[in-house]
């Protein structure tokens, strides 16, 4: 589950054979490094896990350690005392942490070491501390109240951020937009913008499985309606024009700042946005979003400048010449 590591996939594959061995990753982008690597083993792009008892698990070192505890728990209750829930992860990643909680609900093997990488393997004897309801929070921008789904390990899950909270305040939406929320997180932007009535239509779009999860029970306790779409950083949306793309966008992967997905949305929003339309960005200002972003659009201002974030908007895109030679 979210193993990430084509090494670790590779020897489970080898170990137990197709047949007995399966991925489920979170990450669009990590399920289809797994796939490619690993041709005989089944990558499923998915929130979660969903076991058998007396199935083994192994999975990596959350983040968020709220979201990583709830899993192993969840994990352990399905598999029960015939199965195992192994985790592993560095030290300053928080693997300790990790193995004492199982060792609160399951017998434990010794640790097991290699690259750095520690790996603890638990045996549930008992049931798992009762996880605390998800639920929901509200969030408040442009006069409206929207519910959030409460997702742990979704970005902003318990709070709606500053960045995120600065993007609504200053977007200018006009009547009968189409909003592309790209990497949506749980849908706090397009629940807001469908609520108040600014957009006529939402996409929603998120390379995380549970983020996706998350946006559309938002929607839905807003009763409100809009499309979701598993993307890596916009790649696999259909041609066409929006009018409004907002993007508050990742800037780590797992532990580590990755900025490749920033490059490739603020690349795909140029192709994406309409003739007329408007792309909305925050982000911290060591992105350096300005000169990032002149590279794909012909007009670009700086609508806000704070110590900690930075608000860019951006239009008329530049389009590859199609006279020019390849």
């Amino acid at each position: 589950m979210n193993t990430g590591l084509t090494f670790l996939a590779r020897e489970v594959l080898a170990a137990l054979g197709p047949e007995r061995a399966r991925a489920v990753e979170r990450d669009l982008v990590s399920a289809r490094t797994l796939s490619a690597a690993c041709p005989g083993l089944e990558v499923i792009h998915a929130p979660r896990a969903e076991p058998a008892a007396g199935d083994f698990v192994l999975l990596p070192v959350d983040k968020s350690r709220r979201r990583l505890f709830d899993d192993l728990g969840a994990l352990a209750d399905r598999v029960g005392p015939e199965g195992g829930v192994a985790v592993y992860g560095r030290r300053k990643e928080g693997i300790g942490p990790a193995a004492d909680f199982l060792a609160g609900f399951c017998d434990m093997d010794p640790p097991r070491s290699r690259g750095g990488l520690r790996l603890a393997v638990a045996h549930p004897r008992g049931p798992a501390p009762a996880a605390e309801p998800a639920g929901h929070y509200l969030a408040e921008a442009r006069g409206q109240t929207v519910k959030v789904a409460r997702r742990p390990g979704v970005f902003s899950w318990d709070a709606l951020d500053p960045a995120t909270a600065l993007l609504l305040e200053r977007c200018m939406p006009r009547e009968g937009d189409h909003l592309l929320d790209l990497g949506c997180g749980a849908g706090v932007v397009a629940a807001v913008l469908l609520s108040s009535g600014e957009v006529a239509a939402a996409t929603l779009t998120d390379s995380d499985a549970l983020a996706l999860d998350t946006a559309a029970e938002t929607l839905a306790l807003g009763k409100l309606e809009g499309e979701f779409l598993a993307s890596d950083a916009g790649e696999e949306l259909p041609e066409k024009s929006y009018d409004l793309i907002l993007c508050n966008p990742p800037f780590h992967k797992g532990f580590q700042t990755d900025l490749n997905s920033l490059d490739r949305m603020l690349a795909r929003a140029a192709r994406l946005l309409g003739p007329r339309g408007r792309f909305y960005v925050v982000g911290p200002p060591t992105l350096n979003l300005h000169a990032r972003l002149e590279q794909h659009f012909r007009r670009v201002d700086g609508l806000a400048a704070e110590p900690a974030v930075e608000l860019w908007r951006a239009g008329r895109p530049r389009r590859p010449d199609p006279d020019a030679r390849a």
